[in-house]
């Protein structure tokens, strides 16, 4: 049974007081704007829980209909979290991950949570690290002030930059992008220009950043259509291995439409069916 929520506090508590007494290890981190140094511990894994919002595995849990409905109504249940772990197990790169924890006798690089133990990232890690048997995670801890939006910035930052550690899925980046662009409000340059750091803040720069995230939300839209004229026989995540393919039939559209959008629709329609 999982610790409940004050229990998992304490117990970070008496790990970050601990950490006060000694020379404890820092994390670099981008936080309200500027870059600052976050106290590194080692709490046991069950001071913390597996983050139902990751967009890492929020596709999939679209894709899993009702099966999902527990971890909507409680999230940090043992059967809800057994759910994303078993989604975590089966993401790409679970394996790598797994054998590189066991290669190295642990992690070279901690994860991030707030004070209440939840993963902003690492909970692919948490999963590997539970089923090599180990006790401990290395964690960075987020001031107790830290909002949803707050949050939502850090695992951007983490996630999202050009050295992840674990790629995301094809679905799951877009889903990421609508989310940051519906309900954040941001705009396609400012998103893209935090996606990919190494663009120049010049014109030229923000213009790709904006052209990149642009067509990434083409490409949502595509896809959904595709989804919904199948009937509830196709998923979003059974595109994650086809990226280029879907990039290659938007950019043949966006040349023929200019010539003749029905004949362009038509072929692109066509191109997709073949996909599927």
């Amino acid at each position: 049974t999982p610790l409940t929520g004050m229990a998992r506090r304490d117990l970070i508590q008496t790990a970050l007081a601990a950490a006060e007494k000694q020379t404890a290890r820092t994390l670099d981190l981008r936080w309200k704007g500027t870059s600052q140094p976050l106290t590194v511990v080692k709490v046991p894994l069950t001071a913390t829980v597996l983050n139902p919002r990751s967009h890492r595995i929020r596709a999939e849990l679209e894709s899993r209909g009702d099966e999902v409905n527990v971890v909507t109504s409680d999230p940090y249940s043992a059967e809800s979290q057994a759910l994303i772990s078993e989604i975590l197990r089966e993401t790409k790169g679970f394996d790598n991950i797994k054998a590189a924890l066991e290669r190295d006798g642990g992690q070279r690089d901690p994860g991030v949570i707030t004070h209440q133990g939840l993963l902003v990232n690492a909970n692919t890690r948490r999963v590997a690290l539970s089923d090599l048997s180990s006790e401990y995670i290395d964690v960075a801890v987020l001031p107790q002030d830290a909002t949803d939006k707050e949050i939502t910035d850090v695992e951007l930052d983490l996630q999202m930059a050009t050295d992840v550690k674990q790629d995301y899925t094809f679905s799951a980046q877009l889903l990421f992008i609508e989310e940051l662009m519906t309900e954040r409000g941001m705009s396609a340059e400012q998103i893209g220009m935090r996606l990919n750091p190494t663009l120049s803040d010049s014109e030229a720069g923000r213009k790709k950043a904006r052209q990149v995230v642009e067509q990434e939300m083409r490409l949502l839209r595509v896809a959904r259509e595709v989804v919904a004229a199948g009937d509830g026989h196709v998923k979003l995540v059974q595109f994650d291995d086809d990226r280029q393919a879907f990039i290659e039939i938007d950019q043949d559209f966006e040349r023929g439409r200019k010539k003749d959008e029905a004949e362009a629709r038509r072929v692109r329609d066509a191109q997709l069916v073949g996909l599927v």
